[in-house]
């Protein structure tokens, strides 16, 4: 099968790779025929070279693990070849043509659904909502959201669902959430806040100082 490879920091090549093989003995394994992938933030440092204790080259399809795909093969009674899964791949070898897959990381998808590449979003979107569930009640607040990229528009559309607004931060990492008086200061002329989502940079005309922040940090989101 054909895989991309990070043969060194910043740098992919298209390698040769044996398909993965399942084990004989398992009653939990997928093989999957890669569909769509997607790269999630927590993936870049490998390839730009700044994750720490790595020697290149990577092993082939690493780093991606947001993956769509078809089932060719299973150990598993709950799946059977021709089931379309999100799934997180072994070893985070995802930008291969196939990949094995644990059941218990994979979910089961209309096949409709999995034809479109906008189906790798369900993985990331997942993540943020278990985060907004772990927040228990936070109805009547005002959150802000550090940091403006796909988790943190998730993040801000979730939260307006069932807090007083999501406030859009272009403050992003300066800030430390354990700071509440520099909100004070800066938020006013620098974020956005309504009981209905606004876009990134609008003026914040109502003057609430939020209730909490979150922001990401590494693949979590802390309050």
């Amino acid at each position: 099968m054909k895989a991309l490879q990070v043969v060194r920091p910043r740098s992919f090549a298209v390698v040769e790779a044996p398909v993965p093989q399942l084990s004989s003995s398992s009653t939990d394994q997928l093989l999957i025929q890669t569909r769509w992938v997607s790269m999630c933030g927590s993936d870049i440092p490998f390839f730009t070279g700044s994750k720490r204790f790595k020697s290149y080259p990577l092993p082939p399809g690493v780093p991606i693990h947001e993956c769509v795909g078809e089932i060719v093969e299973s150990t598993s009674d709950l799946y059977k070849p021709g089931d379309h899964v999100i799934a997180i791949p072994d070893g985070n070898q995802g930008m291969a043509e196939f990949f094995v897959a644990q059941v218990a990381r994979a979910a089961p998808l209309p096949a409709d659904l999995a034809s479109h590449d906008t189906s790798c979003l369900i993985q990331p979107l997942a993540t943020v909502m278990n985060a907004v569930d772990s927040l228990k009640n936070i109805e009547g607040q005002a959150v802000a959201v550090i940091g403006w990229v796909q988790s943190g528009c998730s993040f801000a559309g979730c939260s307006r669902n069932v807090a007083q607004g999501a406030l859009s931060g272009s403050i992003r990492q300066r800030i430390d959430v354990n700071w509440p008086k520099r909100w004070a200061r800066l938020i006013p002329s620098h974020c956005a806040a309504s009981k209905s989502f606004m876009p990134h940079g609008s003026a914040w005309a109502s003057g609430t100082i939020p209730t909490f922040a979150l922001r990401q940090s590494g693949t979590r989101w802390t309050r």
